[in-house]
This record gives structure tokens, sequence and C-alpha cells, in this order.
């Protein structure tokens, strides 16, 4: 379940965990706290439903987190956020060991996002 970044055992990666962490974070501290708390979980799921090529998104994601100011909400949003999020998770051998990945509701195994990111193990 999402609570805190000071509490998360086990994350859920899915369109959702953009808006709860933007709550926990004022402007640009989207990057550290969402890098704060998959240090912190004890597992990971990440939903790669919708990323349509895995080696496209990771080079999307080398770029990083790019901030947009909202006239609406008056805040900065993350951009590129879930291109950021996958490329963190793969880059990252703390992280990508308690990942497990889910397209459509079912199991993708870490060998086969690596091998679709073009990605050596």
């Amino acid at each position: 379940a999402l609570v805190t970044p000071h509490c998360w055992r086990e994350i859920e990666l899915l369109d959702g965990l953009q808006s709860r962490l933007r709550r926990t974070t004022t402007n640009k501290g989207f990057g550290r706290a969402f890098t704060s708390a998959l240090r912190n979980a004890e597992k990971i799921h990440f939903n790669l439903t919708g990323i349509r090529n895995f080696g496209e998104a990771f080079q999307l994601g080398k770029a990083g987190l790019k901030y947009k100011w909202n006239r609406e909400s008056l805040e900065f949003l993350p951009q590129n956020a879930t291109n950021t999020e996958f490329t963190t998770v793969l880059r990252t051998p703390e992280f990508l060991s308690k990942t497990q990945f889910w397209r459509d509701g079912k199991r993708v195994s870490t060998e086969t996002v690596l091998r679709e990111a073009g990605i050596a193990e």
C-alpha cells in the first residue's frame, strides 16, 4: 500500500504513483522522493502496460525528469516520469533485484524486460 515515502514497504509503480508522490513533494522534489521510496521498499511492482517499446523508453529515461509549470495547480509537475522511473530501476541493481514487472496483469520476467530494452544483465 502507498502511504508515505517514509513507511513504504511495497510500491506499485502505476500511473497513479506520480500523483500520489506529487502530493508528498514540493516543486522539484519528485525525483528524490521517488528514489527514496524505491530504496525503502522491500518489493517493487512495475506496471509496463502502456510502454510499447522498452528500448525507446529506456533511452528517453536517460534524459531524466523535466519539470513544467502548471498554471492551473500553480506547481511544477514532472514530465518524462515513467521513462525516467523505468530507466532508474533498470540501471540500479539494488532496485532491479526487488522489482517484479507486469504487463496487462501478467508477470514479465526481468530477463525479457532487459532483453527488450537492449540491456545485457
